[in-house]
Order: structure tokens, then C-alpha cells, then sequence
């Protein structure tokens, strides 16, 4: 059978529960026993895999298969690859895709691997509340040069706030926080909604199903999703369980009574978020992004809160779309396929220091915060007589005490103590627009040259500044 991925497995997943994978955010990169508080809401079998990662187990055409979460997402983005050289009549090599902020980066490093896996050569991450602001425009510079504060609120699997400051065509990420609030927890409020009518008219508890608990989550994914549009649904499961059938309906003011308590949780970030910019009047716009967003009591609160003031809450985007909408166009600057958009030469930055500790323990940089990447600097390095290793101690920050930033790698390099000339050898440091730093030296008479290379900085993590300066034309 062949794979299906979006739409076509979803649809599936009642009748195929065993074999139909999704959350694979929340796999990649993680370990078995990261995942185990989540595994309830999997009907998928998760299993140990190398280095004690999480590997999904799955069957196919009678075989049973263990595979990593990357394969897995690679067959997806091997659909999306299909789809954009079907559309564009033309190879597709090359891809940006959004990310999470708090996205770890074995996390990334796991999604690039997957991309490669699908056949892409070329893979640039942006972060989602980056993309957010590019698809709404409000990272064009204007003539008034005056900061914003935007803040990003994605509700989609999850919960994040997060407070963007642009100036003059400046995007950086200042502060993000999450709640303890999940799209699956709304979900749950549904199906013991609909459990409860169908025990009282039943006597039966489907939960001693996991066919009919999966049947009932695909219905009430669907419900909530109806619920943003119409006043009422209702789920129809005909041999829902022991033979029994489920009809139910509910209005949207009973689910809204029903998740009141819940929802309220997304204000707790936002709270937060609106003071640590200094207040309501500080925040210049809002972007809804995610589809729990499109829920009309979020808008609500939403609205309330900001009401009396001078906040534009941006939304005529679908929540669904607004990151794929940013990723596009940065993917256009990227590639100066839109002669409209130009991306000024180095347009991504450091935001920290990257150096090596000396001997007394003092944090040297050699590539100073702000730098402009992609960046190439060479060091070098004295050894004294009969010296056969090299200890290079890599950090990132800007603390003048090496050990108080953070350690990015110690690499161990050989020196040839029979070399009477080499009393000097010189270390190159390169840094791409993606966070890879390569580490080479030439330290033997031979001059070979050792490469290290995965080595991440944390351009794109919580406290990330990325930086994309460019210029629009007409």
C-alpha cells in the first residue's frame, strides 16, 4: 500500500490508527524517554531507537518496520517537493521551512537530516514568528524608522506568545513564552463530552476501545474546527462501539462553556508578554497565527484584552497559512527570484560571541556578536616544544569568563613535537547563514586539514536575533 500523506491520512486514522504518524514535531530529535508523557494520545507504537532516540514501529504490507521520525517526515516533504515541482514544471532542490523558537537544535539538525532525506540539497530555517511578521509586510522599513512591537500569538499544537521588535527592516526575537494550554486538551474536553452522552444512553465506556477512541478523536478535531464557522455540529459514528452507534450534537455556546477555563490560559503569555514590552500601548500589532486561533472565543479574549487601545489584531490570513505565507517570501529573497524584493548581503547576524577559553580561563572572542554571516576568520595558534595536543575550547556569549558561557565543543588537536618549524598553526573558523560552524586546522607538516563540523550556535534558539535586512523596490 502506498504511503499517504495531509489530508488523505488523516481521514484515515480511525480505520488506521495503528499505522497513521503525526506529531512528529514533537518526536524529532527527541529521546524515548522524553516522549513518554505524551504517548496517551499516540495510537502508534513508540520504541527505543539508536542512542535512545524515539523510533516509531509501524507495519507495512505485513512488515514490521522501525523507523526514526526523520524518515518518516522525510516521506512528507517529499510530497510537498512532488507537489512544488509539479506547480513550477521544474526541479525543486532547495526549501525554508519555519520552526518553533524553542525547536532544540538536535531538533533542527533531525529536520535537516529529513529534508536531505527527500531530496533537498538546500535547506534554510526560519523561525515562525519571523515568518509571521514577513507574511504580514510589518518587517518592510518605512520612512519613519520607528520601532514596533509585535507580538506573535501561535495556537496550533501548542501555545506560544512571542514579542518581535522591528526597526528599519530589523526583525528580532526579544521574548517567548508558552501556556499550558494544547489543542489535543481541547479535544479531550470534546470526547469526554460526547463518552459521557454516549455512556448514558449506552451504558458502555468507549475508552475500553482504542478504535473507537481514535474514531472519536478524528470526529472531534473535526467538530472544533466546524465550530469556528457554524453555531453547532454534531458527530455521527455509526458501530462506534460494541456495536452501538454514536449520535451527538453540540452548539458552540455549549463548547464554549465547556473550555472557558481552558482557553482563559492563553492570556497568561500574553499577560506576561504585554509587560515585559511595558505595557499595552508599547505593543504595536498582533498576529493570530495557528488554527486554534480561528476559535471566535480566542478572538474574543483576544479583542478584550486589547480593547481601548490603538492594537491592530491581525488575522485576514488563515492561522494556518501566515507561517507558510513568511517562509515563501523569505524563501523569494533567498533565491532573488522576485526581482521586487532584493536581500541585502548579509542579512543575517551573530547574536552572541563565539571564542575559545585562554589559558587562565578568560572567554576570547573570535567571531564577535552582530557579525555578519556567512564569516571566515583565521587565528593563529602557538605550541611550545615538544608539545603533541592542542586543546581548542569552544564557547558562545559574552560573560569575560569562558566557563560561564556556553560550551559549544572541545576539540583535540594533534601537533607533531618532531616538527622543528611548527612552533605556529592556524585555525580557521567558518560560520553559514544556517548556525553551522566549521572548525579546521592545519596542524601536522603534512598540513592535512581537520574538519569539525555540526557544531550550532544559537542563531535560531529561545533568545535568537534573527536578522533580515533588505530593501523593497517598486
Amino acid at each position: 500500500m502506498a504511503h499517504l500523506v495531509g489530508k488523505e491520512a488523516e481521514r484515515r486514522l480511525a480505520r488506521f490508527w495503528q499505522n497513521t504518524i503525526y506529531d512528529l514535531k514533537t518526536l524529532l530529535g527527541a529521546t524515548f524517554e522524553e516522549v513518554q508523557k505524551h504517548k496517551s494520545r499516540w495510537g502508534f507504537k513508540v520504541v527505543p531507537g539508536k542512542k535512545g532516540l524515539a523510533y516509531i514501529e509501524v507495519e507495512s504490507q505485513g512488515n514490521t518496520e522501525i523507523l526514526s521520525p526523520q524518515q518518516i517526515l522525510a516521506k512528507v516533504l517529499s510530497k510537498l517537493k512532488e507537489t512544488a515541482e509539479e506547480a513550477q514544471h521544474q526541479k525543486v532542490t532547495s526549501a525554508c521551512i519555519t520552526v518553533p523558537v524553542q525547536m532544540s537544535d538536535i531538533a533542527r539538525e533531525a529536520l535537516r537530516e529529513a529534508a536531505g532525506f527527500a531530496g533537498f540539497t538546500e535547506v534554510h530555517l526560519i523561525s515562525d514568528p519571523t515568518a509571521a511578521v514577513m507574511a504580514y509586510d510589518l518587517d518592510l522599513p518605512d520612512s519613519s524608522g520607528v520601532m514596533k512591537d509585535v507580538m506573535v500569538v501561535d495556537f496550533g499544537a501548542s501555545v506560544n506568545v512571542t514579542l518581535v521588535r522591528v526597526q528599519a527592516g530589523l526583525i528580532r526575537i526579544v521574548k517567548s513564552e508558552t501556556a499550558d494550554l494544547t489543542a489535543s486538551a481541547i479535544e479531550r474536553v470534546l470526547m469526554n463530552h460526547f463518552g459521557e452522552e454516549f455512556r448514558r444512553k449506552t451504558g458502555l465506556d468507549y475508552k475500553e476501545s482504542r478504535r473507537a477512541v481514535f474514531k472519536l478523536l478524528s470526529e472531534c478535531e473535526r467538530v472544533k474546527k466546524d465550530l469556528s464557522q457554524m453555531p453547532q455540529s454534531n458527530v455521527q459514528c455509526d458501530g462506534f462501539h460494541e456495536g452501538c452507534d454514536l449520535n451527538a450534537g453540540i452548539t458552540r455556546a455549549r463548547f464554549e462553556a465547556l473550555t472557558d477555563n481552558l482557553l482563559k490560559g492563553i492570556l497568561t503569555p500574553i499577560h506576561n508578554i504585554t509587560t515585559f514590552a511595558g505595557g499595552i500601548d508599547k505593543i504595536h500589532s498582533v498576529i493570530c497565527t495557528g488554527g486554534s486561533t480561528k476559535i471566535p472565543k480566542v478572538q474574543q479574549y483576544l479583542k478584550q484584552y486589547f480593547s481601548g487601545s490603538n492594537v491592530q489584531i491581525l488575522s485576514s490570513i488563515d492561522g494556518l497559512e501566515v507561517n507558510a505565507r513568511g517562509a515563501a517570501l523569505y524563501g523569494s529573497l533567498l533565491s532573488l527570484r522576485n526581482p521586487m524584493l532584493k536581500l541585502k548581503k548579509g542579512s543575517v547576524s551573530t547574536s552572541l560571541s563565539i571564542g575559545i577559553s585562554s589559558h587562565d580561563g578568560t572567554f576570547i572572542p573570535i567571531i564577535p556578536k552582530d557579525s555578519i554571516v556567512p564569516i571566515h576568520v583565521v587565528k593563529t595558534f602557538g605550541v611550545s616544544d615538544n608539545q603533541t595536543q592542542f586543546l581548542l575550547s569552544v564557547y558562545e556569549g559574552e560573560s569575560k569568563t569562558a566557563k560561564e558561557n556556553h560550551l559549544l565543543g572541545e576539540l583535540l588537536f594533534a601537533v607533531d613535537p618532531k616538527a622543528p618549524a611548527l612552533k605556529t598553526f592556524q585555525v580557521s573558523f567558518t560560520l553559514d547563514p544556517n548556525g553551522l560552524l566549521k572548525i579546521t586546522s592545519q596542524s601536522t607538516p603534512k598540513k592535512e586539514t581537520i574538519k569539525f563540523e555540526g557544531v550550532k550556535t544559537k542563531l535560531k534558539s529561545d533568545n535568537e536575533i534573527e536578522k533580515y535586512l533588505f530593501n523593497s523596490t517598486q
